[in-house]
């Protein structure tokens, strides 16, 4: 059971259970487990995923192409600087 599914590109879609979000294909098939504090758009087949402060990138098939390396840009934290917006991905 999910508290929310949202769509994320093509037949994937973006699932939260217990305050955390994964990634599931309409056709059955996890992409990545519910695990990840954020999950972030998709745009050039990669969609960004955020855990434990950091910022890595998965493909559609679930691969980790980029990894946890980028500090997530928190609003609230104004002294960090060198930070990765996935937006701006």
């Amino acid at each position: 059971m999910f508290h929310s599914i949202e769509p994320l590109c093509g037949k994937l879609v973006k699932v939260k259970r217990n305050n955390k979000y994964g990634v599931y294909n309409l056709d059955g098939g996890i992409v990545c487990s519910i695990e990840y504090d954020e999950i972030y758009d998709c745009r050039e087949g990669l969609f960004g995923v955020r855990r434990n402060n950091k910022i890595g990138f998965m493909d559609v098939s679930g691969n980790l192409i980029i990894p946890f390396s980028f500090d997530y840009n928190n609003p609230d934290n104004a002294e960090n600087v060198h930070t990765c917006d996935p937006f701006f991905f």
